[in-house]
């Protein structure tokens, strides 16, 4: 068994594992604009350089360390907290920054599926999965742009004596409501969504 795993290493042609690791490198860049243009909008000065390191030491943390899938992000909104001296702008961005990508993603494998159905697919479990999940997932942009629901929650937390809660939230909604409302910034956002998932998908299948 070991003797296989070796030999199928030695096989592997390195031109496509090159060509993979250029792709990610460039999704990776994608991406970081991705967050800039957020930051950028709300007036929060970072060199784009300064970003990219901080995008791909979040990536280590959630690529590497142990149970830290979105340990990336919150690592992000630390960072960029620390930089800009403006916390709930931070964490917006990398919010808004995030919802954008995982939403194009799975808005692009309902429009696959949809034009290019596979019998062993459609009408399953998973097919009906991406395809809810899309919707839900445009239902959920469109209340974060909106602000719904904030109002209530903030009042049933004020009724508990958490009304300081409830104040972070209606910041961060009035935030999450700024950079999502404006419509070029979020048209470049799920262009360049859509251009960072195809390099992506392009390195995965190298």
């Amino acid at each position: 068994r070991e003797e296989a795993l070796l030999d199928t290493f030695l096989g592997v042609d390195l031109w496509y594992i090159f060509i993979a690791f250029a792709l990610t490198i460039i999704a990776t860049l994608i991406k970081t604009w991705r967050w800039a243009l957020v930051l950028t909008y709300s007036q929060v000065q970072i060199t784009f350089q300064r970003l990219f390191g901080t995008y791909l030491v979040g990536t280590f943390f959630s690529q590497f360390m142990p149970g830290s899938s979105m340990g990336g992000d919150a690592m992000r909104m630390v960072e960029m907290s620390a930089d800009s001296g403006r916390t709930l702008t931070s964490v917006s961005s990398v919010l808004v920054e995030r919802v954008i990508g995982l939403l194009t993603i799975i808005v692009s494998a309902s429009i696959i599926m949809l034009l290019i159905p596979h019998e062993e697919l459609t009408g399953t479990a998973a097919w009906w999965t991406i395809h809810t999940l899309s919707v839900i997932g445009v239902i959920g942009l469109i209340t974060l742009r909106m602000g719904l629901f904030v109002d209530p929650v903030v009042n049933i937390l004020t009724t508990f004596k958490l009304g300081g809660i409830g104040r972070k939230i209606t910041m961060l909604s009035q935030a999450l409501r700024g950079q999502l409302g404006e419509t070029s910034l979020l048209l470049k956002m799920i262009g360049l969504s859509f251009l960072a998932n195809a390099a992506t998908m392009t390195a995965a299948y190298m």
